[in-house]
């Protein structure tokens, strides 16, 4: 498949939202794994199997069946089980990983609305797209609400090393 198949016809409102959904999944988690453990940022961000639930109705009109709403069930009182296994956890690094996980959802969900569109396009699209949303973000910040930039570069790094198996 080419990256951009001439049948292809693709809102560019979709890809407005990829890499912003993109930019925010990535964001959170880096700023996650800086206020709480790696183990429950990570637990966290795999809550997006909830948002793609919640969302693939609104979104694609797909209705989930009541067997994927059981095995989501059982997934999330998995998550829930290791979350209060860690009790000196923060409250804001929990809730940055949750919206990495919920940046990751709406990924899931808007990859495959863009599914005719070529993977290597969506992968430099989302990666390039999220590392210009990330720099002028850094820049027009007054100075006193970023008191540690090197998040921002934190944020391209792990753009910078995502690959398309993990999309």
């Amino acid at each position: 498949m080419a990256a951009w198949p001439t049948h292809c016809r693709v809102r560019p409102a979709w890809f407005v939202a990829s890499v912003a959904s993109f930019t925010v999944m990535t964001e959170a988690f880096v700023l996650a794994t800086l206020h709480t453990t790696a183990a429950n940022a990570i637990i966290l961000q795999y809550t997006s199997p909830l948002w793609v639930f919640l969302l693939s109705p609104l979104l694609l009109g797909e209705r989930p069946s009541l067997a994927e709403g059981g095995v989501l069930l059982v997934t999330m009182m998995g998550a829930g089980i290791i979350l209060l296994g860690d009790g000196g956890t923060n409250g804001t690094g929990l809730a940055t990983a949750l919206v990495s996980g919920l940046g990751y959802g709406i990924l899931t969900v808007i990859l495959r609305r863009l599914r005719a569109v070529g993977a290597g396009l969506l992968v430099c699209v989302n990666c390039l797209g999220s590392a210009e949303l990330l720099d002028a973000l850094s820049l027009s910040l007054p100075e006193r609400l970023c008191a540690d930039r090197d998040i921002t570069d934190e944020a391209r790094l792990a753009i910078a090393q995502s690959n398309p198996s993990q999309m």
